[in-house]
Formats: C-alpha cells, sequence, structure tokens
C-alpha cells in the first residue's frame, strides 16, 4: 500500500489487485484509504496526500509489531481487533505469543484507526483467543447456505460444482 498514491498519479493505476491493505488499513467507520483514493483518481493530489499521510501512524503499528516469522498470524489477529474474523492460522504456521498480542493491541489501540462500521459500533468483546475449534467442518454451501453436494446422498454419480465443494480458508 506504501505505493499506492504514487501508482496512481505517477503511472494512472485504477485497481488495487490481490492485497490486504484495503482489509487491514480501513473500516466501514474509517474509510482513509478509500478517501484518497477517489481524491486522486479525481486529481485532486494534495488533498489524497494528506489523507494517505494520515495512516502514517496505522501502517507504523502494522508495521512495528508484525513478527517477521508470523505475518499471516500478525493479520488475522490485527483483523480481530477491526472486529472481522480473523481466525487461527494452520500448522505449520505459529500463531502469536501473548507479549506479541498484548503489544499489537496496544499498538492497535494507539494508531486512530476507527474499528467498527456505520451498521454497527465498535468491538466491544475482546478478540478471540486462538482456541482451537471443537466443532466439525461445515457442509453447507457457502454461497447458499444449503448442503453442499459432497453432503447429499442422492444415489447419483457426484457431481462438482466449482462453487459449492471448497473448504474454508
Amino acid at each position: 500500500e506504501d505505493d499506492w498514491l504514487d501508482n496512481i498519479l505517477e503511472l494512472g493505476w485504477k485497481l488495487y489487485l490481490c492485497s490486504s491493505p484495503p482489509y487491514l488499513l480501513q473500516t466501514g467507520a474509517d474509510r482513509r484509504m478509500h478517501d484518497y483514493t477517489r481524491a486522486a483518481f479525481a486529481g485532486d493530489t494534495a488533498r489524497a496526500r494528506r489523507i494517505s499521510e494520515s495512516l502514517n501512524p496505522v501502517r507504523e503499528a502494522l508495521k512495528r509489531t508484525r513478527p517477521a516469522e508470523k505475518p499471516h498470524a500478525h493479520q488475522k489477529y490485527w483483523q480481530e481487533l477491526l472486529g472481522q474474523v480473523g481466525g487461527r492460522v494452520r500448522p505449520p504456521l505459529l500463531e502469536l505469543t501473548d507479549a506479541e498480542r498484548a503489544a499489537t493491541r496496544e499498538a492497535f489501540e494507539g494508531c486512530g484507526l476507527q474499528a467498527g462500521g456505520p451498521d454497527r459500533g465498535p468491538s466491544t468483546g475482546s478478540p478471540s483467543t486462538g482456541s482451537p475449534s471443537t466443532g466439525s467442518p461445515s457442509t453447507s454451501s457457502p454461497s447458499t447456505g444449503s448442503p453442499s453436494t459432497s453432503s447429499r446422498r442422492t444415489g447419483s454419480p457426484r457431481t462438482r460444482s466449482p462453487n459449492t465443494d471448497r473448504g474454508s480458508i
């Protein structure tokens, strides 16, 4: 994300692809990345730069607290602090230690990013501690909520739909 504004202004980029900053640096209540992008698209360079620079404490908090060997666990915990679903990392990846979580929470709380959204207030509950799930895997389709093709028993050969037989990410 560090180069996004320059890529818009200098290279004419119009699309931000395949990266996590859009959901790590903004919320429904705090859309500064969106706002500086729109300002840049509109040609208001000075406003875009001011808004982008206002995110520097958020960028610093993310970078300063991210353990080099645990970027995925850090990102997932940051998502939980935002009120999103982060969840656990899968083995062999390592979870954050209690000290790393505390440092990340402290940096998050001090960076000025407003958690929550217009339809709900800031996250009031404490993010999950990452304890393992004891439930069984879901057998519903992610797109429809109905049983997936793999869990139906019909007697006919199983057909596979590309959107219903995927596990969770």
